[in-house]
């Protein structure tokens, strides 16, 4: 059977969903600087499934496991479309998810501020999904606030799409 990672995400069962977020978890959690060790058992998957759903994503180096700085890994993340509101899209890579990232940074630091100049560099800018359809961000401070305020408890979700276990 193929790695996780050479799957792409709508051909994922539940359970493989689930398993590709927790081995993106240890990713991102090994960026950061922790050991492959402390981030397998801080996302609550084995060191096995981590390596062997990593692949090349993965490299031993003097004995260490290093995670590559980029990949090419698609997950679901939440995504304000300025068409469509809020939405789930696919993403292709790591890249594109950290500009999603930053985009909600962005947008909780303009929330809590009121200022709109933190979403200017968003502006014109747009990500392309998976399927190859470009999404522009969200920019206009009055329609994300009616955006969140349908969303229970937005300061406490996950921007990447929950999947049933």
């Amino acid at each position: 059977m193929k790695p996780l990672n050479r799957i792409t995400w709508k051909n994922l069962t539940n359970k493989q969903k689930y398993q590709r977020k927790l081995v993106l978890e240890v990713l991102r959690l090994m960026r950061r600087g922790l050991s492959f060790s402390s981030a397998t058992k801080e996302s609550g998957i084995s060191q096995y499934l981590s390596k062997k759903n990593l692949g090349r994503y993965l490299r031993k180096k003097s004995g260490r496991y290093i995670p590559t700085l980029t990949d090419s890994i698609q997950r679901s993340m939440e995504f304000y479309s300025r068409k469509e509101g809020r939405i789930f899209i696919i993403v292709k890579n790591s890249k594109d998810a950290s500009l999603i990232g930053e985009y909600f940074s962005s947008v909780r630091q303009a929330i809590r501020t009121g200022d709109d100049s933190y979403l200017k560099k968003f502006k014109r800018k747009s990500i392309t999904d998976a399927e190859g359809k470009k999404h522009y961000f969200e920019t206009d401070l009055e329609k994300i606030y009616d955006i969140e305020e349908g969303i229970e408890e937005p300061e406490f979700r996950e921007i990447y799409e929950e999947v049933e276990t």
